[in-house]
């Protein structure tokens, strides 16, 4: 019995509640006011679902926003470090650039099956008796593969190529060119020499590209030029610039590369080094003098330089102005 009168008083009140709420009309504000305040948690009512639906459309716009703003953010990381990289590009000397660009090209190309190496390698007999004078020159422009090696040695043409073009030939750009065109010149005469010889032929025939050989022969070169800076080989220990040739030979062979193209690289650059620093101080004669047509074919800018007697820090006597 007392179950029944608490049921009944429930069902009163209910009642009650439900009068005083539809005793407001519905489109009025104070109705509106009252139904949010008394909405429950977690109630799937149509004020609820409008205050969802405006609470995740803010935050939609705010993470759109800070997404837009991501995006800005990267590409003008991007073009500023498109920017540096366009300067640094512009910045190097012609020759080094020229030659950069082309074995890039033609390394990349290569990969892509756009070019084929087939068509690239120094092979004697097609050069004489088909007339394919190319090689000469492209067997110095591909690197093989695009691997930690191919990026060792264009961080090395990049580099002592540069440093030796703006340092030691700074307004020669025919005598840097030259020795290019001897280093190669030398390079391949030693493939074809060797491979004459009974007991090395095998290993001379195997060595088809002479890219890396050149990029050491520069190295050499740079090298012999600055024997005294001081260098640091991956941060393991620290050696004079005259020991860089042999560091990286050693370093070849512990990655198990082929040592005879850095060591054909350190002959050539050995022969250039005597023949154009040594051998003028003996005798005072140049053999390796730059021939007029190569400077002709380029315009090198005169390099100023003060001699220091003709340098003056203060003013002149006295004596020297009433003369």
């Amino acid at each position: 019995m007392i179950s029944i009168s608490v049921c009944e008083f429930t069902k009163f009140e209910e009642l009650q509640v439900a009068s005083q709420e539809f005793s407001t009309p519905l489109s009025s504000p104070t109705h509106f006011q009252d139904s949010k305040s008394k909405e429950p948690e977690g109630s799937t009512s149509w004020i609820s679902w409008m205050k969802g639906n405006r609470g995740d459309q803010s935050s939609d716009n705010e993470g759109r926003s800070f997404k837009d703003e991501t995006d800005k953010a990267r590409v003008f990381d991007f073009i500023e470090m498109a920017q540096v990289v366009e300067d640094w590009y512009k910045q190097m000397p012609v020759i080094t650039r020229s030659y950069l660009t082309a074995a890039v090209l033609t390394t990349v190309g290569c990969s892509l099956e756009i070019i084929s190496p087939y068509n690239l390698y120094l092979n004697p007999r097609l050069v004489v008796k088909q007339y394919q004078i190319w090689r000469l020159i492209t067997n110095f422009l591909y690197f093989r593969k695009m691997d930690l090696d191919f990026l060792f040695h264009m961080f090395f043409l990049a580099r002592y190529c540069k440093l030796l073009e703006e340092n030691s030939f700074r307004g020669r750009t025919a005598d840097f060119f030259y020795m290019l065109l001897f280093g190669a010149t030398v390079l391949t005469s030693i493939v074809l020499v060797g491979g004459m010889i009974p007991y090395l032929s095998e290993s001379f025939a195997k060595i088809i590209f002479l890219s890396n050989s050149l990029t050491f022969m520069m190295v050499y070169v740079w090298s012999k030029r600055n024997p005294y800076i001081h260098m640091s080989f991956l941060g393991l220990f620290t050696f004079t610039a005259a020991y860089l040739p042999w560091v990286l030979l050693g370093f070849s062979v512990l990655v198990g590369a082929s040592a005879w193209a850095d060591l054909l690289g350190m002959v050539a650059g050995h022969v250039y080094y005597f023949l154009e620093d040594v051998y003028p101080r003996m005798t005072g004669r140049r053999p390796l003098k730059t021939p007029s047509f190569i400077k002709s074919l380029f315009a090198d800018e005169p390099v100023v330089v003060a001699h220091p007697a003709q340098v003056r820090f203060a003013a002149p006597p006295i004596d020297e102005i009433r003369r």
